[in-house]
């Protein structure tokens, strides 16, 4: 459970490290009426969002302090997340399992507020990471073990990737599977900076973050499927890293899909950089890392785990 006595003394800390250098800061700028702006975001929408509103309340307090305090307040702003999410946790229709994953989420948080050993400009929305976080305080994204889900949309655009086989499969998939829209969808993410995410980066994780979503998409029923683009969907893998394909086989087995979408750079940076295989065979052109969109629609991943959780006992 979340240690609320260790985030409260935290909490008084960052008020007395903030008042120390601006002492009306948080008069001016209340961190309740911050966190209500924060939570006025589109229900279907990337965790990157930031609103006019909030972004104008960042520029002020730089402008009257500097951007270390805007990081502390940030810092703030998390541990009050954390403080709020007691109540709000009880509320939200999830299963049990998912609800402790949430309350280990926020210890990690915490722990690293307390070591404070993030780097410069951690705690600004520039970072990629403090956004999957604050999107966590705010209840928003869903942590399931091996990855990280949040409501989201499927791009049309995927279905013209790659000529006519690609575009019959993928409106089929869109008409039929998917009831004929494009969201709701959970979208999926991986965090790096969890650690704990990562040690159920395995084929075994998969196996329970797969079940996991099951469950929540048996209690929130208008939610259409699980998708996710990555070059890690990249079927050129069976063979190249079979290690990483063998991660989600079960589920390209059983009603999920993949559809090209393509090659960039970042691609091609994240699938060598801890590869040498993968470097050697890129740098001698027989091997281009390609992001493929993941598609497992709410009837077949539901089937699945029913079939699988009856198949075990």
């Amino acid at each position: 459970m979340i240690d609320f006595e260790r985030a409260a003394i935290l909490k008084n800390r960052l008020i007395d490290e903030i008042t120390n250098s601006h002492n009306s800061l948080l008069q001016d700028f209340p961190v309740n009426k911050y966190i209500d702006l924060c939570n006025k975001i589109p229900q279907i929408g990337g965790y990157k969002y930031v609103s006019s509103e909030v972004k104008e309340i960042c520029k002020k307090i730089i402008y009257k302090s500097n951007e270390q305090i805007l990081e502390l307040y940030h810092m703030l702003v998390l541990i009050d997340l954390i403080l709020l999410a007691q109540d709000e946790l009880k509320k939200k229709k999830l299963p049990e399992d998912v609800k402790l994953l949430y309350c280990k989420n926020f210890q990690s948080i915490i722990k690293r507020l307390e070591a404070k050993k993030e780097n410069t400009r951690f705690y600004l929305y520039s970072n990629d990471k403090f956004c999957k976080d604050i999107s966590v305080c705010r209840l928003s994204m869903i942590p399931c073990g091996a990855q990280k889900i949040l409501l989201g949309r499927i791009s049309k655009r995927f279905i013209f990737k790659r000529g006519f086989h690609q575009f019959f499969r993928g409106l089929a998939l869109l008409l039929v599977e998917l009831g004929g829209g494009i969201k709701p969808i959970y979208r999926m993410h991986t965090d790096t900076h969890d650690r704990d995410l990562l040690a159920e980066f395995n084929p075994e994780g998969s196996l329970r973050f797969y079940l996991r979503v099951a469950e929540i998409l048996k209690i929130n029923k208008e939610v259409k499927g699980i998708c996710g683009a990555s070059w890690m969907n990249d079927p050129q893998l069976k063979n190249i890293s079979p290690e990483i394909w063998r991660h989600n086989e079960f589920a390209y087995q059983n009603g999920g899909q993949v559809f090209f979408l393509g090659s960039s750079l970042k691609d091609i940076m994240d699938a060598t950089y801890v590869s040498s295989k993968r470097k050697r065979l890129y740098e001698e052109g027989k091997y281009l890392p390609t992001r493929y969109l993941f598609i497992w629609s709410r009837g077949k991943l539901i089937k699945w785990a029913n079939e699988h959780k009856k198949n075990v006992g």
